[in-house]
């Protein structure tokens, strides 16, 4: 997404007018910049916590799931035992 990577894109690029192709051989030959490694780790960490909450969300939610699926069985129960 960068501008620096997408001028380097559009300088390997190769094609007609309605098809544009990147080969292999000259992307191999793209110079990437990476950030340095502590903020490379800061963001695994920051990463890493976020895949964390993601995952404790999705089990509170898979639990409140659970606890729907439990009251609709015993409203159903009880309204066809008439005892609503």
């Amino acid at each position: 997404q960068s501008r620096f990577i997408q001028s380097e894109l559009n300088k390997i690029k190769s094609g007609t007018t309605s098809v544009v192709a990147i080969y292999y051989k000259s992307l191999a030959n793209l110079k990437l910049v990476c950030p340095p490694k502590p903020e490379q780790d800061r963001l695994v960490e920051r990463f890493n916590h976020l895949v964390l909450k993601s995952n404790l969300l999705n089990d509170l939610l898979n639990k409140k799931i659970d606890s729907i699926k439990f009251l609709k069985a015993s409203l159903l129960d009880q309204a066809f035992k008439e005892e609503l």
